[in-house]
């Protein structure tokens, strides 16, 4: 925390640029009544795997929606610090078993939606054994 209570200079410009980035991308942030972003949907955008490590500085974050866009397994690497992330949507990405073992230290998340991908039961029993409260769906 900075002075007098306030965030911290670099996560107030975190937070601002993070959401002109999502917007950029064609995606919707919603914040909690501190401002910081909980959920991003960019669904079907343009955003790149690249792209996505400007969300890695949004340790708030507890949804996003990735479904639809051109993600692959060398993008997940970037959601590795989302450490409060609860639900992720991947579904209709180009994701494979290999991109899961970038999700396999996200404790906290709870619902995965694969529909659509190249992830094979395999590589989903290989993430319930690393996340057992973790609930996927491989449909739609």
């Amino acid at each position: 925390m900075g002075a007098v209570g306030l965030p911290d200079r670099d996560k107030v410009y975190a937070r601002s640029t993070a959401n002109v980035s999502v917007e950029e991308f064609g995606g919707r942030v919603v914040r909690d009544d501190r401002g910081v972003a909980v959920g991003i949907s960019l669904v079907n955008s343009r955003i790149t795997d690249s792209e996505l490590g400007q969300l890695e500085e949004l340790n708030g974050l507890k949804t996003l929606d990735l479904g639809g866009t051109r993600i692959t397994d060398a993008g997940l690497s970037h959601l590795a610090k989302l450490v409060h992330l609860e639900t992720l949507s991947l579904h209709s990405t180009l994701v494979t078993d290999k991109g899961l073992l970038h999700l396999t230290g996200l404790a906290r998340l709870k619902t995965l939606w694969l529909g659509e991908t190249s992830v094979t039961d395999r590589g989903v029993a290989e993430l319930n054994r690393a996340l057992p409260e973790c609930q996927v769906s491989r449909s739609g």
